[in-house]
């Protein structure tokens, strides 16, 4: 099954989030984008998100997640 195609969504149009409905952020996230999704996580745009969605950067092959980087990514989030 084909994942997404690894490009981070524009997080700045959340800014104008018209809805209380949660959702969860998603759009190419990887161990490089910590430091943006602290200060995301310190925004009001970051109110109704409910979870974030990891991608293939933390796969060391198709659908297997490297648990390694998925704990690190989790302890400095």
């Amino acid at each position: 099954m084909a994942g997404g195609n690894g490009y981070c969504f524009d997080w700045s149009v959340l800014e104008y989030y018209p809805s209380t409905k949660p959702y969860f952020l998603s759009g190419g996230i990887g161990l490089e984008n910590l430091d943006q999704l602290q200060e995301f996580k310190t925004s009001e745009a970051a109110t109704y998100c409910h979870a974030v969605d990891v991608n293939s950067k933390f796969e060391d092959s198709p659908a297997k997640k490297n648990k390694n980087n998925l704990e690190k990514f989790k302890h400095l989030l």
